[in-house]
């Protein structure tokens, strides 16, 4: 288990992908919340109950994650079934993850972590923060979508007031990437000598 266990979180195009990516370059152990829904979504049991709530994401007895995304993001039901599923095993599998570790820290990155009550699992929380607009401009350049549906996933998550409400650390990525970089270098360095001291 980790001295310190960090939640990396941030609402949909604010660059906690690239936080992830960034400090892993930087030496830190991160678990991906996407990467382990990913996994878990591969399950075929888990494909199974998903079928039954919303048989409209599969064509031809396939997945389609691209529906699944849809179906999520316009319908408040359709996520909160899908979400009833899937978090209790994704928050399990990430928990059995900490455990298994040896690190001094380790990040665990997760767009909904306070949504899904992640949160109480860490030992802090840093936010990527960006302005509501900055994150439309960026969705609908990076997903090709419309301003809608852009507004729709923004609005899917909780305000940008409360998740900096949770934050023990908030780092500003309205900036170019070089900046956001340093920040964030700044705030792990600074994390090393709180953890290594």
């Amino acid at each position: 288990m980790p001295d310190l266990v960090v939640g990396l979180t941030g609402g949909a195009g604010s660059g906690k992908s690239e936080a992830s990516h960034f400090l892993s370059e930087l030496g830190a152990y991160v678990i991906d919340a996407d990467q382990v829904s990913k996994e878990v979504i591969a399950r075929p049991n888990v494909q199974a109950e998903i079928k039954e709530i919303l048989p409209q994401a599969f064509e031809n007895g396939v997945l389609n994650r691209q529906i699944l995304r849809d179906l999520i993001f316009s319908s408040r039901d359709d996520r909160e079934k899908l979400n009833y599923i899937l978090h209790p095993l994704i928050f399990d599998r990430m928990v059995q993850m900490i455990a298994d570790r040896k690190d001094q820290v380790c990040f665990l990155a997760a767009p909904l972590l306070i949504e899904s009550g992640l949160h109480h699992t860490v030992d802090e929380i840093w936010v990527i923060d960006v302005s509501p607009q900055i994150q439309r401009e960026r969705l609908m350049e990076r997903d090709k979508i419309s301003k809608e549906k852009a507004e729709a996933m923004i609005q899917s998550q909780i305000s940008r007031e409360e998740r900096r409400s949770y934050a023990d650390v908030i780092i500003d990525n309205s900036g170019s990437m070089e900046k956001f970089k340093t920040s964030l270098e700044k705030a792990w360095e600074t994390l090393l000598s709180r953890v290594l001291r």
